[in-house]
């Protein structure tokens, strides 16, 4: 599920940079580099969560046995 949600933000994203802002001026192309780094914020968030999960299922395993 969250694959599904960071490849439709990600669709979203590009067809933004895509197409041309209203009244004729530039797309959003200058700001590409804020899209990346939040979206590269986000993967590391997302990591950082997952091995914190993971941490606490080795600790959980070894109280248990």
């Amino acid at each position: 599920m969250i694959v599904w949600t960071f490849t439709d933000a990600a669709a979203a994203a590009l067809d933004l940079i895509a197409l041309p802002a209203q009244g004729g001026s530039p797309s959003l192309r200058p700001y590409l580099h804020i899209f990346l780094a939040y979206a590269a914020a986000w993967i590391l968030i997302l990591f950082w969560v997952w091995r914190i999960w993971r941490g606490f299922r080795q600790l959980d395993s070894t109280e248990d046995g």
